[in-house]
């Protein structure tokens, strides 16, 4: 963990206090909508990720596999 563990737990000590507050002075229609901005950035970083790494990885296979030669390929 080293130094990454410090910022995590200060979230995780601070997001109850922001929330309340947030929920207390703007109310539950615009508490949800900020979750949902902060929410949405992170979904499609995570999905881009994913996507990226499956393609990096389908290269990486493709890459590896002998190419068939038209030469070597036996007559239908």
């Amino acid at each position: 963990m080293g130094h990454l563990a410090p910022p995590s737990f200060l979230a995780q000590a601070v997001a109850p206090m922001i929330s309340s507050g947030l929920f207390r002075n703007a109310g539950l229609g615009n508490t949800l909508a900020a979750l949902g901005l902060f929410m949405f950035p992170a979904f499609a970083l995570a999905i881009w990720l994913m996507l990226l790494h499956h393609g990096i990885r389908r290269a990486a296979d493709t890459a590896a596999e002998p190419a068939e030669s038209s030469l070597s390929a036996s007559p239908s």
